[in-house]
């Protein structure tokens, strides 16, 4: 009986800081699942928790709001969403019609020890 392979069915996240999967590797992926989803939902779409949500979209739309605001704005939410994490820095890399990229950096305690400098990148689709 042949094997299969199941990694292939996730989606591989490459840290920048080694040559290793983060989607492999144990506490990465739901950490990057989380900020995804955060970054993906507005206030009061979760009904759960109507609190929980970036509203990125209010942000992007606003002609007042600056891409300094915006990366303030989401670094905030994620250290109240996720305590766990520390070291926070969101920048924007790509603004386009159809979506908008983020480059987010953190460091986060397992238990063990402590994790630095992970890096993941958000792709929202506007």
């Amino acid at each position: 009986m042949q094997k299969k392979d199941f990694s292939i069915l996730f989606e591989k996240l490459p840290s920048s800081g080694s040559k290793t999967d983060i989607a492999m590797v144990s506490g990465y992926n739901a950490v990057v699942q989380k900020i995804n989803h955060l970054f993906n939902t507005n206030k009061g779409e979760l009904v759960s928790d109507e609190y929980f949500g970036s509203d990125l979209f209010v942000y992007l739309f606003d002609p007042i709001a600056e891409k300094p605001v915006i990366e303030s704005k989401l670094e905030s939410y994620i250290q109240t969403f996720l305590p766990q994490l520390f070291n926070i820095k969101v920048s924007l890399i790509n603004n386009m019609p159809t979506f908008i990229d983020f480059k987010v950096t953190f460091s986060y305690f397992d238990d063990v020890k402590t994790n630095d400098n992970i890096t993941c990148f958000i792709k929202v689709n506007t």
